[in-house]
């Protein structure tokens, strides 16, 4: 019997947003899918503007709803910047808050 190899993608180191306005600035490179823990996982990957490097930023409904919103794509200039952990007022659920800029053409 053959076997083929599966691969796995990998993706660059996750931007971690730990403390009230923790941002990260720079060029969508990508938008991906991950199967974590079992889950379909939404991430993003972003080319700092000042360093260069590449950062995966995972995406929460609330990005996903900004970005949606923005119209963000591949190519597009955004800025995240992270605005802590909120409580929903209608199910207590709790849930990191950004608020996104898009850059302007």
């Amino acid at each position: 019997m053959e076997f083929n190899e599966v691969e796995f993608e990998e993706f660059p180191e996750t931007k971690k947003f730990e403390n009230v306005d923790d941002t990260i600035q720079g060029e969508v490179t990508a938008f991906r899918t991950a199967i974590v823990s079992d889950k379909e996982r939404h991430l993003m990957v972003i080319k700092d503007a000042f360093s260069g490097r590449e950062y995966t930023v995972w995406i929460n409904g609330v990005l996903k709803g900004k970005l949606a919103s923005a119209n963000a794509e591949v190519g597009s200039t955004v800025k995240i910047v992270f605005q802590g952990k909120k409580k929903s007022p209608v199910s207590s659920f709790e849930y990191n808050d950004f608020k996104l800029y898009i850059g302007k053409d």
